[in-house]
């Protein structure tokens, strides 16, 4: 998968990477905003040049970020590890 990812997992949340790239585009900590053994709202907002983020209502990402630009579809990718851990329950693409 290429392009840019909202990332998830312990020490990964709500970070923005670019796959194949340059690497982590946003480094704030979101973990803290994470809800354990329970379900979360994690919203990824792509419109042109404009990445943000949310977990559980708590602003994460918020870049405006020029050299990427949202042109093909969206794309959802579990790793094997999270598919173990992870669901998806209200999940739609607006």
């Amino acid at each position: 998968m290429r392009g840019c990812q909202a990332d998830a997992g312990a020490g990964w949340w709500g970070k923005l990477y670019k796959e194949n790239g340059r690497a982590l585009l946003s480094n704030k900590p979101c973990g803290a905003f994470v809800k354990t053994n329970d379900w979360n709202t994690y919203e990824i907002l792509a419109v042109g040049s404009k990445i943000p983020t949310a977990i559980n209502g708590h602003l994460c990402t918020d870049i405006d970020d020029p050299k990427w630009r949202c042109a093909a579809s969206p794309a959802c990718r579990f790793t094997p590890a999270a598919r173990r851990k992870c669901g998806s329950k209200g999940l739609s693409w607006n």
